[in-house]
């Protein structure tokens, strides 16, 4: 028998043996006959007589449930523990449909006196330690609402049944919400933590003053979950409840309410602390009374940390210790790549891999933290290939890749700088952009920019122009000169008509470029970067309260965003204040529309000489993007046609674009050009007419 049948046998067992006592307070029930008045009757539940694992031990303990408290428990919990005690229950209330005990049956069952009876009637009251966290639930009997007390029946939880039955699977319904993290019998040390030499001060001194609440602030990535953990071992925690806070349901109240109780409950059951992740969506002014929900459960823990990059409020706040981290400098991120190599290498293996220049570059270039480097080098051993650095790049580009798959689309972009074609400032300002994150490293780090600047580095850069004059060409461009990969964010699916879940997805969004470096897209950015309005109803307000919220994830992000609109005058000027670039994407003059054309047709594409694309370039005002539509369909025509490209295929591929863009018909752009009229199939003539 495995070790984990043994352990859910030996709560089985227990629990049977408590069940004994329980048969035979029923069955004198069921005979009439009342327990003595003068002695105390015997607990039906008795920690002190269980091992030191037993389950009803430890919620006596976690709970601090006196013997009448957790009797009352037990007797909520029978008929879901076996079906004849419902039946049991039926013919004590003289109505076989109620399965359940009513509070009178079950007080009656402990052999207390009236009296006593009366006084025990406290520990079921909302705000007892029975009912306040979830352990009992009270039910108005079916059909009538607003019974008293005596007649409402009791239940519990099946995560309750199934803990006291030795199973430990998580409560399902925090399953898309949290999860456990185990920390190791030796733990993760304070002196495996790479951080600031203050911040290691600060853990080292909180790790002998054990804290009710910890709040952990900095950008995702600094290490937040790794200081938990150093500081949970120490206080004698064994695990950690993570939740991911943006998950929640704030639509919903109620279903947020349960979940927050089912949080504390299944703290306690898995012995651990309640870590929330990414409290930041909980911190805005609309979120407060979701949060004072929050800060009550946590103020009754333990031990409970909170992960957020933003100020915790001032004011309504429990009392907690603060721990301020940084995403660390490259130099000490380059050492996390160092320790994880070493410490992953094969028993006996010689020292090598990737040099010191190479780590570096690769900690310049991802923002990684603990966890995601330890994966990313994981996932690099396990290929089976040498250990190189471009494997450990293309591991530590897949780690936010799952996340952001969900929230937005991988763009891939073959093309590179000799592919775009714009004017040479504005190719300039691409490359200074580019130069900007690649060198970040060296002005903030060696050069100590960060600390006049402040903790935030990020770059965000809007391009603005009409459409096809390549603002998402030159994105790919710039995130593949860099190494990284490029996310288009799906706007239809961040911008929420409900309230809250536009802030949800941006917090998911932005923690998953932080974790794994992406460059963010965000195309037709004036749907979300717009300007704020006035505020005359509570619809604008929410509006508003995004907006707010996006400024304060665009200065906190440590990463790359790109912003692309058709109309800059529709982004805010508190977004514009924040940019460290703006490209104008202008439409394409002659000279620039005469090299598009002349790229756009492949050196293995068959044109007829007769096309002349000095004479497309000079009478066609069009987008890069819209050459590149004529050129296919172009194309295309002409391989039906078994023809080589020709001015005919041209020509009706120009007249089908401007019809979808809106313009004249392509052959009355003709008329007076003293070139001749349009040839009689309607094609306009592109080849000139010789001398």
């Amino acid at each position: 028998m495995s070790p984990e049948v043994d352990a859910v046998s030996r709560h089985v067992v227990t629990v049977l043996t408590v069940l004994e006592r329980l048969d035979a307070a029923l069955s004198a029930a069921v005979d009439g006959r009342e327990p003595s008045a003068r002695t105390a009757p015997r607990p039906l539940l008795s920690p002190d007589e269980h091992p030191a694992d037993s389950r009803f031990r430890h919620l006596a303990d976690a709970y601090r449930l006196s013997p009448v408290e957790l009797d009352l428990l037990l007797l909520a919990m029978a008929p879901q523990l076996d079906v004849r005690y419902g039946e049991l229950f039926g013919c004590l209330q003289g109505d076989p449909a109620r399965h359940r005990p009513t509070v009178s049956v079950a007080l009656g069952l402990l052999g207390l006196t009236p009296a006593q009876r009366v006084v025990a009637r406290q520990v079921l009251t909302p705000t007892s330690r029975l009912v306040a966290p979830g352990l009992v639930r009270l039910h108005d009997p079916s059909g009538q609402p607003g019974s008293p007390l005596p007649d409402r029946e009791l239940s519990v939880d099946d995560r309750l049944v199934a803990y006291v039955t030795g199973h430990d699977g998580m409560d399902a319904a925090l399953s898309e919400v949290a999860d456990v993290v185990r920390i190791a019998p030796t733990g993760p040390g304070i002196d495996r933590l790479v951080v600031a030499d203050e911040v290691r001060a600060q853990l080292a001194s909180l790790q002998r003053r054990p804290q009710r609440l910890c709040l952990l602030r900095g950008p995702e990535g600094s290490g937040r979950q790794g200081a938990a953990e150093v500081l949970a071992q120490a206080w004698g925690v064994t695990a950690l409840l993570r939740v991911q806070t943006d998950r929640l349901p704030f639509e919903d109240p109620a279903r947020f309410a349960a979940l927050v109780q089912a949080v504390s409950r299944e703290a306690r059951l898995q012995r651990a602390a309640p870590f929330w992740e990414r409290f930041d969506v909980l911190l805005e002014e609309p979120r407060e009374p979701l949060r004072d929900l929050v800060q009550a459960a946590l103020s009754s823990e333990p031990h409970a940390f909170v992960s957020a990059s933003g100020d915790w409020p001032a004011r309504n706040g429990p009392a907690l210790a603060e721990v301020v981290l940084t995403s660390g400098t490259t130099g000490q991120r380059a050492e996390l790549w160092r320790r994880r190599l070493d410490a992953s290498a094969p028993d006996g293996a010689t020292a090598g891999g990737p040099a010191a220049e190479d780590l570096a570059a690769l900690a310049a270039a991802f923002r990684l933290g603990p966890r995601a480097i330890g994966a990313a080098v994981a996932e690099a051993r396990n290929s089976g290939a040498a250990v190189t650095a471009a494997a450990l790049a293309a591991a530590a580009r897949r780690q936010g890749s799952a996340a952001l798959a969900g929230e937005g689309r991988r763009v891939e972009q073959p093309y590179g700088w000799n592919d775009l074609v714009l004017p040479p400032d504005r190719l300039q300002r691409l490359h200074a952009l580019g130069d900007r994150i690649r060198f970040r490293a060296t002005v903030y780090d060696l050069w100590g920019f960060a600390a006049t600047v402040g903790p935030a580095r990020g770059t965000a850069a809007l391009f603005t122009g009409p459409s096809g004059t390549g603002k998402t060409m030159a994105a790919g461009i710039l995130a593949g000169s860099l190494g990284l990969d490029l996310y288009r964010v799906d706007l239809a699916g961040v911008v929420s008509k409900y309230i809250g879940e536009t802030e949800k997805a941006l917090a998911r969004i932005f923690a998953a470029a932080e974790a794994t470096s992406a460059v963010l897209f965000f195309d037709e950015a004036d749907a979300l970067f717009g300007k704020r309005t006035e505020v005359r109803d509570a619809h604008d307000r929410y509006a508003n309260v995004e907006v707010s919220y996006l400024l304060q994830r665009l200065e906190e992000h440590d990463g790359v965003v790109v912003l692309a609109t058709n109309l800059r005058k529709n982004i805010d000027e508190a977004f514009l204040r924040r940019l460290q670039f703006v490209v104008e994407f202008p439409l394409p003059d002659r000279d620039h529309r005469r090299l598009i054309w002349q790229r756009m047709f492949p050196a293995a594409a068959p044109l007829d000489p007769a096309l002349d694309l000095d004479l497309l370039a000079e009478r066609f005002e069009l987008s890069g993007g819209s050459i590149r539509n004529v050129a296919v369909e172009a194309a295309f025509a002409a391989a039906v046609s078994g023809r080589p490209i020709g001015p005919d295929h041209v020509s009706t591929a120009l007249r089908h674009e401007h019809q979808k863009l809106g313009r004249v018909p392509a052959e009355h752009l003709w008329a007076g050009s003293g070139d001749g009229p349009s040839s009689p199939n309607g094609h306009v003539p592109l080849a000139r007419s010789a001398p």
